[in-house]
C-alpha cells in the first residue's frame, strides 16, 4: 500500500509543480529494470522503519529545484522497487497456494 501512497504523493508534487510552471524540470518515472532481492528487502525495511522523505508544498514553491529533483528521483526509485517486489511476491503467493492445494488434494486422495 505504500507504493500507492508514494505514487499519489508524486502525482500531487507534479500538480504543485505545474502550478508553479516547473513541472518540466521534474523527472518522470521511466525506470523499468529488475531489482535484486536485497534492494527489495531494503525498500521494505525502509518504508516500515524509516520516515519517508516526502516533498512539501513549500519546497515546490521555493527556488531549490535541484533538491526537489533529487527527492522526486528517490521517491520514483522507491516506488519502482516496491512495485516490482509486489508483483514478485504476489506471484510467489499464488504459486505456494496452488502447491498447497495440490499437496492437500494428494494427501486426501492417497494419504490413507
Amino acid at each position: 500500500m505504500y507504493d500507492f501512497r508514494i505514487t499519489r504523493h508524486l502525482v500531487l508534487v507534479h500538480f504543485w509543480a505545474s502550478e508553479n510552471n516547473i513541472s518540466d524540470l521534474l523527472p518522470t518515472n521511466n525506470n523499468s529494470r529488475n531489482y535484486s532481492i536485497w534492494q527489495r528487502l531494503i525498500a521494505l525495511i525502509t518504508i516500515v522503519f524509516v520516515k519517508l522523505n516526502f516533498v512539501l508544498k513549500e519546497e515546490v514553491n521555493s527556488d531549490r529545484v535541484s533538491d526537489l529533483t533529487c527527492k522526486v528521483k528517490d521517491l520514483y526509485k522507491l516506488t519502482n522497487i516496491l512495485g516490482s517486489a509486489t508483483w514478485r511476491w504476489v506471484k510467489l503467493q499464488i504459486f505456494f497456494f496452488l502447491l498447497s492445494v495440490i499437496i492437500y488434494s494428494w494427501v486426501l486422495l492417497y494419504g490413507k
